[in-house]
């Protein structure tokens, strides 16, 4: 409802959703980020976790102006695990 209202005023908001993404906070204690690879890899149609940068372009795409007609949306980013 905020992106219907806001973007008369030329404000977009959309979210960004990511799924498991390479950082430290997807590791559990002691574990190696291969064994971390592995125990994702059947969960993730992908087969495999994100990286930053994939989460990060994604930011960036829909904040400019190339995205400039998307208004209200959720970009999931979990390389299909949702769906």
């Amino acid at each position: 409802s905020l992106a219907k209202e806001y973007i008369s005023k030329g404000i977009r908001i959309n979210t960004v959703s990511p799924g498991a993404f390479d950082t430290d906070m997807s590791l559990l204690p002691g574990e190696s980020r291969e064994e971390r690879d592995r125990r994702f890899a059947p969960l993730i149609p992908a087969g495999r976790i994100a990286t930053i940068e994939e989460v990060a372009n994604t930011v960036v795409w829909v904040s400019s102006s190339e995205a400039s007609f998307f208004v209200g949306h959720d970009f999931v980013i979990d390389g299909g695990a949702s769906n």
